[in-house]
């Protein structure tokens, strides 16, 4: 095998996307050369845009195929979007460029394209199944979401899409390159991510490359990642994860038995960093 493909493999393997640098562009295709080991890939599909050569972007690893994933406002054209719409809820387009936005991959290919919304955000979710990745590009978004059991959630990067509310997500899922921000005051708590289990299968709730927060400005508990059962099994790698709170306890993970798998990681907790419920 050669050094490219192992290189390509040893990614996919690790479910991830990597900075690039584009060296060539046609006709809505690009190639590129990978940041991490300097591998050249040629013709990879374009999800955003414009680019052009020594535009910087990401190829996204966690699709069928890699897709160069870069950020502005160009866009898929219709035919490459399965003639979605860029409404929340998709539907049939015409030709020429159509607006990018939270986008679901289904199958290594566009499922469907949303706004860039509260709505099309917690739509995308609704529509997708197990297997499919929803990606969001550089939005900030304010409201409380639900994965399902082995959707993944992938953003830009956690410095570019923000989610201010709590983001809920069951075994199976991927939470990568994104920010979640849950802060407010009052005597309840103030939950960045819930790891929830509604089926007991042995899957794993993962968090890769996130900046995760909760915070609370009153009497009441912030926490950062809270795992809901024993029957739980949640993997934390490469992030940032916070708990605070003005007037009540801040914890950085709060755990009712959950199996938690830290790594490469660093946390910030006012009271413990580590709480059994």
């Amino acid at each position: 095998m050669s050094r490219i493909g192992k290189d390509i493999r040893a990614n996919v393997r690790q479910n991830i996307s990597v900075p690039a640098k584009v060296v060539d562009c046609f006709a809505g295709k690009a190639s590129v050369r990978l940041s991490n080991t300097g591998s050249l890939m040629r013709g990879l599909d374009v999800v955003g845009g414009p680019v052009k050569v020594g535009s910087m972007v990401r190829v996204d690893f966690t699709t069928f195929k890699p897709t160069v994933i870069a950020p502005g406002q160009s866009v898929l054209s219709s035919a490459q979007a399965g003639g979605a719409s860029a409404s929340g809820g998709g539907g049939g387009g015409g030709s020429g460029p159509t607006q990018i936005t939270i986008t679901l991959f289904s199958g290594g290919s566009v499922k469907m394209m949303y706004d860039p919304t509260d709505v099309g955000l917690q739509t995308a979710l609704i529509d997708a199944i197990p297997g499919d990745v929803v990606f969001v590009p550089d939005a900030d978004l304010t409201c409380d979401v639900s994965v399902g059991p082995g959707v993944n959630l992938v953003g830009l990067s956690s410095r570019e899409t923000i989610i201010r509310g709590m983001v809920t997500f069951e075994p199976g899922c991927l939470l990568e390159n994104l920010s979640v921000i849950n802060q407010g005051d009052g005597a309840g708590d103030f939950i960045g991510v819930l790891a929830f289990t509604t089926i007991v299968d042995g899957l794993v709730h993962r968090i890769k490359g996130c900046e995760i927060g909760g915070y609370n400005c009153g009497a009441g508990a912030g926490i950062g990642v809270s795992i809901d059962s024993a029957d739980d099994i949640l993997i934390v790698e490469n992030s940032t994860v916070m708990g605070d709170s003005a007037g009540g306890f801040g914890y950085a993970f709060s755990n009712n038995g959950g199996d938690v798998r830290v790594y490469h990681t660093q946390y910030y907790a006012k009271t413990e960093v580590f709480h059994d419920v």
